[in-house]
């Protein structure tokens, strides 16, 4: 797991999440009730498994051979329960503890993109992203087409100097990694095929908040579709993001 995601594992589990809950405790808040469902005091259990949201994603991901405890225990029961388990998950081929982590971070950061930003993700799109990412941490090939059926649109057009950007650091680490072309990861080894034609390739990271329309546009996709979309004018939803970088945009003179 990325050590992002330990540390957010450990705070959970020393009870220390920064819900609203906790918020009020510190001091930090004045009300402790849930942003996503406005009924209950949003604990942490109350985030990540008993919330509307929560509940829909367990009821389509948790294994039926799960105890039926998986409800009812507390906090810290309830992570030792599943990151103890040895169930596969039956859709997925990968261990449920790597599936349980992967959801309970795509569950926290569903509830933060919510509160501070307005946008809730489907339940089905919370779902695929925590079964896709969950693969790739346990090394789980996906049954993608292989690279040679997939369309490289900027190759085919031509271009010989192309730049891509991330904000993901660790996606761009991985791909500029001398050792990209033997990566365990197919997707990293086609991609990195990809950069070794003969053309220019750029793979830089830049922030979230310096792209805003893109980051738009990757919480609205489906990540278990491979299918490639081309947009030839900017979605409704895109054109006050456009306009936002737009007006902050800036550039240092070297």
């Amino acid at each position: 797991m990325p050590q992002r995601i330990r540390l957010f594992l450990w705070v959970l589990f020393r009870n220390k999440l920064m819900t609203n809950v906790e918020r009020c405790r510190r001091h930090f808040g004045h009300s402790s009730t849930c942003p996503v469902c406005n009924t209950n005091d949003e604990s942490i259990l109350h985030v990540l498994r008993d919330c509307v949201v929560a509940s829909a994603v367990w009821h389509r991901l948790a294994p039926s051979s799960l105890s039926p405890e998986f409800y009812t225990t507390n906090l810290q029961l309830w992570v030792i329960n599943n990151l103890s388990s040895r169930v596969v998950h039956p859709e997925g081929g990968m261990p449920w503890p790597t599936l349980f982590i992967s959801t309970l971070w795509q569950l926290w950061k569903n509830r933060n993109d919510w509160v501070f930003n307005t946008i809730m993700l489907p339940i089905a799109a919370i779902c695929s992203r925590a079964i896709t990412w969950a693969r790739y941490y346990s090394g789980v090939e996906q049954h993608a087409p292989p690279i040679a059926s997939l369309h490289n649109h900027a190759w085919d057009r031509g271009i010989e100097i192309l730049q891509v950007q991330s904000d993901c650091k660790e996606a761009i680490q991985m791909l500029t990694s001398p050792l990209a072309n033997v990566n365990s990861s197919s997707l990293v080894r086609a991609i990195a095929k990809l950069c070794n034609r003969g053309w220019s390739v750029d793979l830089i990271w830049i922030a979230r908040s310096s792209n805003q329309a893109a980051d738009a546009l990757v919480r609205r996709a489906d990540v278990s579709a491979f299918d490639t979309i081309a947009l030839h004018s900017p979605p409704e939803f895109l054109r006050s993001l456009l306009c936002h970088d737009i007006s902050n945009f800036s550039f240092d003179l070297v």
